[in-house]
């Protein structure tokens, strides 16, 4: 029964430290998400953006290859996010393009955005990493680890434990 006692500890161990590298965030790293899948010219998006900063000013801009369209400016929350809608100049080209939001306190983050419909012959936005390189996925991976490590641990020691006893005892 203690090395069930052991098995839930060691898998609970694992958890808090797995989980405690996903939760990270917590007003740390700045981030900003496109809510849709694609945006169209002339038509308002919506961009969610954190920590850049406690009521900052932030100016935004969206960069296309040579083509570079400012999207106005923002004030952030108290906790440092906002949400806001920006429309895109009907002139805009049609591609990915690179959406940079920047506080006056120098906190800078961007994000891909496809301007124009998705298609089946559509690439993914330029430098997108791989699955694997994902947090989530990198998360999950060490819980996974930790997990089958305490688990081997905590079914082989009561083993050898048990082996050594039979060892001790006088033979008849």
């Amino acid at each position: 029964m203690a090395w069930c006692a052991r098995l839930v500890a060691a898998l609970l161990l694992t958890f808090v430290v797995a989980v405690g590298g996903a939760a990270a965030h917590q007003g740390g790293s700045t981030y900003t998400v496109i809510t849709a899948d694609y945006i169209l010219p002339r038509a308002p998006f919506e961009v969610v953006a954190s920590d850049m900063g406690p009521d900052a000013s932030v100016g935004m801009r969206i960069v296309h290859e040579q083509t570079v369209a400012p999207l106005g400016t923002v004030r952030a929350a108290p906790d440092g996010h906002f949400v806001t809608n920006p429309v895109l100049p009907s002139d805009f080209p049609i591609g990915y393009a690179e959406l940079f939001a920047t506080a006056v306190n120098g906190a800078s983050v961007s994000t891909w955005a496809l301007v124009g419909k998705r298609t089946a012959s559509t690439p993914p936005p330029p430098g997108t990493g791989s699955w694997w390189t994902d947090p989530s996925v990198v998360v999950l991976l060490v819980f996974l680890v930790g997990a089958v490590g305490a688990v081997g641990y905590l079914l082989l020691r009561p083993r050898a434990h048990r082996l050594r006893k039979r060892d001790r005892r006088p033979e008849t």
